[in-house]
């Protein structure tokens, strides 16, 4: 997914506001137009952006891990 991209050039650029957002565009996306397959690398990323952005976001971040995992064996992949 091109968001998950431009989530990554965010993040380098230290911008963790905007990358969160293009992370939450394409899970939105994904949501609408059944597009799952990239949804447990966007989840991963929300938690690494999360952990990035924010201390006292372990237990969020940790979630989303495990539902990026739970989804990626549900894909097989």
């Amino acid at each position: 997914m091109i968001l998950g991209g431009v989530a990554d050039d965010y993040q380098a650029a230290g911008r963790l506001t905007e990358a969160l957002a293009a992370v939450d565009g394409g899970l939105a996306y994904s949501s609408e137009y059944g597009m799952a397959f990239w949804d447990a690398e966007l989840l991963r990323q929300r938690g690494e952006l999360l952990l990035a952005q924010e201390r006292g976001a372990q237990r969020e971040a940790e979630a989303l891990f495990h539902k990026a995992v739970e989804i990626a064996r549900q894909q097989e992949a």
